[in-house]
Order: C-alpha cells, then structure tokens, then sequence
C-alpha cells in the first residue's frame, strides 16, 4: 500500500526549472549580469540584447557602440513634436477661425481709432500676448463677427470659433482656457449672452 500524504500540510519541492541564479559584479556602475539557470536555458532569457553593443577593438579591451541611443535632436525637432496636433479638417477649420480673427482685427485697426491700442495688442501670434487684452478683443470680435453677407452666425458657430482660436493657441504652446478660464470671465459671459439670443 502506498504511503499516505498530508495533503494540508504539503509542499512540493521547487522543479529546477525554476532556480535562478544571479551573477555578482564589483563594478557598480556596470549592467547587471543576466539570470542564469541550473537547466542551460530553460528559463527565459531575461536579456537576449546585452552586450550586443558592445564588441572588441584593436588591443581586445571591449568598448561602447553608440546603437542604444540616436543622435542628440535639435531643438527646432523638438518644438514640432512637443506641439498639440489636429486631424486634417480640424486644421482647416482652425486657419478658418484664425483667418476671420485676424481679419476683424485688421478692420478695426483701420476703423476704431478710440480702442486701436487694446486691438494692437490682439495679435495672436504674438510672443507677449496678454490673456486681459486678448479676453478683450474676443468679447468685441464675437459679437462683430458677421457671414460674408452680413447675416449673423449662428449661437453654435460662436462658441466654436472661440474653441478653434484656443486650439490655435495650444499648438501654439499657450494653453489658456478661452471658455472657463479666470482670465476670460468677461468673455464668457458675453458669449453666454449671445447664445441666449
């Protein structure tokens, strides 16, 4: 008759698959050695690519291959990538949305001689433009805004001009809340009133 187990108070010993061994290293600035198996490679090979940039030069001392990282970026690169980007459309509309505001900041410049100097700020293109004079222009310009024939836009097409010209100054690298943005109550307010209307 087979010998009994306590089957509660069982514990399997570990297949030897499972032991690993780590390799040491006095060097503490050096990359850790790989884990090593009693079973010659049973285990997963934990680092397949180490040493693989590393070869022999003339005398036999190991050096460095610059494979791991690429060449320094220029800043101008990295500008383009950290910028918001847009679906094709989107961009259509946003040079739209830019194109209009511009142009209504042009008209006024040539019309308004009283407020010409609030409006001169207006430029968003602008590396000092002040979110105070921009909320300004913003409750004239959504107001003012006309379709080429003169009839208004619609109350959805005003809150989405202002969206446009946000995302404008996002990709920009500005990121102010155009809509419910401490800076721009006044607008907000006036666009809440004209979409009332």
């Amino acid at each position: 008759m087979s010998e009994s187990i306590d089957v509660v108070n069982f514990t399997p010993d570990p297949p030897d698959i499972y032991l690993v061994e780590y390799g040491s290293s006095d060097d503490s600035d050096a990359e850790p050695d790989c884990p090593k198996s009693d079973t010659d490679g049973a285990v997963f090979d934990l680092c397949p690519n180490l040493g693989e940039d590393e070869t022999k030069d003339g005398t036999g001392a190991t050096e460095k291959k610059e494979f791991r990282f690429k060449k320094p970026t220029e800043q101008s690169a990295l500008d383009e990538l950290s910028k918001k980007t847009f679906s094709v459309n989107t961009n259509r509309k946003i040079d739209w949305a830019v194109g209009l505001f511009k142009s209504w900041r042009q008209h006024r410049l040539w019309t308004d001689v009283v407020e010409v100097f609030q409006i001169g700020w207006c430029n968003i293109d602008a590396d000092d433009l002040n979110a105070e004079h921009l909320s300004f222009c913003l409750c004239s310009f959504v107001n003012e805004v006309r379709h080429q024939d003169g009839k208004e836009f619609p109350s959805k097409s005003l809150y989405e001009l202002v969206v446009l010209i946000q995302f404008y100054l996002e990709w920009r690298g500005i990121f102010w809340k155009l809509i419910d943005g401490p800076e721009f109550k006044r607008m907000k307010f006036t666009l809440d009133n004209l979409m009332k209307e």
